[in-house]
């Protein structure tokens, strides 16, 4: 990738080989040329590792990283050394997110240059039952002049 992205996407990655095809299913598509994902293997035992490196040999905006086990804030702090963005996302490895989110990000980094933007909902699935929880609608916060 010849261009410095705006956003780098991280996830961590430590034995969800049953989850980590729905979360990259969703952030894949998505991705494009001011993006960039960072698949950060902590030291996985299962066929996260292999789901991972596969999907990264095809596409350019995908790096795989590999590490030992250090836990998931050793691996995200691993995938910041290697992060080219302006801007950082992290999501768990056991995580979907709604179609178009990364776009929505994109845009309100765009017409609001903040430095830090917060998602405004997310769902839990408890029991197999989705519960939507709601933040505060669509907040950011402006850049701070010094």
């Amino acid at each position: 990738m010849n261009i410095t992205p705006t956003l780098s996407i991280i996830i961590p990655v430590y034995n969800i080989e049953n989850y980590i095809q729905d979360c990259l299913d969703c952030v894949v598509p998505q991705l494009s040329s001011n993006t960039e994902l960072i698949l950060v293997n902590d030291g996985s035992t299962d066929r996260s590792s292999q789901i991972c490196s596969e999907l990264a040999i095809n596409n350019e905006f995908i790096t795989y990283l590999t590490k030992s086990n250090g836990g998931v804030s050793s691996a995200r702090n691993y995938g910041l050394r290697y992060a080219k963005g302006l801007y950082i996302l992290f999501i768990d490895g056991d995580d979907t997110i709604y179609p178009k989110s990364i776009s929505r990000i994109l845009n309100k980094i765009e017409v609001t240059d903040a430095d830090a933007i917060t998602n405004s909902e997310f769902i839990r699935n408890y029991r197999n039952i989705n519960i939507i929880t709601k933040l505060k609608k669509n907040r950011y916060i402006n850049k701070i002049e010094k």
